[in-house]
């Protein structure tokens, strides 16, 4: 997948193509939500494990003060990462 490599790097120990552990359909859902979000995003698969990590400007950890911190837009974020997350394991999973 050409815009995947244009947008990501990857590394192997082994000749391991990256289609052999990510799905075609798989690395195109991913740059689309990277385009979509402007995100970085990292990815390890050590063994039977897959690592994931989002970046996010935002503070998760504190929550707002002085003003409400209900908002949907946050959710839909959160919601929006998670979903993707667990999109990529459940293809892995269907994979190997």
């Amino acid at each position: 997948n050409a815009q995947f490599r244009k947008h990501f790097t990857t590394y192997a120990s082994k000749a391991a193509p990256i289609r052999s552990v990510l799905s075609e359909a798989m690395q195109h859902e991913i740059v689309d939500y990277y385009l979509r979000t402007r995100k970085d995003m990292y990815f390890s698969f050590r063994g039977k494990h897959v690592y994931v990590a989002v970046s996010e400007d935002k503070d998760l950890l504190e929550p707002y003060v002085f003003r409400s911190n209900v908002s949907f837009e946050l959710i839909r974020e959160f919601y929006e990462d998670l979903k993707l997350l667990l999109e990529i394991i459940e293809d892995i999973d269907a994979s190997h």
